[in-house]
């Protein structure tokens, strides 16, 4: 498993294409993601959690845009 972002940092879900605040890490390892502006949490699991890079964070906004989520 490659190290992935600490509790409070955005990491991205890519098997939802999805941004999200990491809330929880749980002791399997799993993330707790939450929307960035706000609404429910899902669950990642440790292999589909990234790290932002730049090409990573155009994407997944553009996503985010595309579906309405941001304003």
């Amino acid at each position: 498993m490659a190290d992935g972002p600490a509790v409070g940092e955005i990491g991205y879900d890519s098997a939802t294409d999805r941004l999200g605040e990491v809330m929880e890490i749980s002791h399997s390892g799993r993330y707790h993601l939450r929307p960035i502006g706000g609404g429910k949490e899902w669950e990642v699991a440790p292999d589909n959690i990234e790290e932002l890079d730049d090409t990573t964070r155009l994407r997944a906004r553009v996503s985010d845009l595309n579906r309405g989520v941001c304003r």
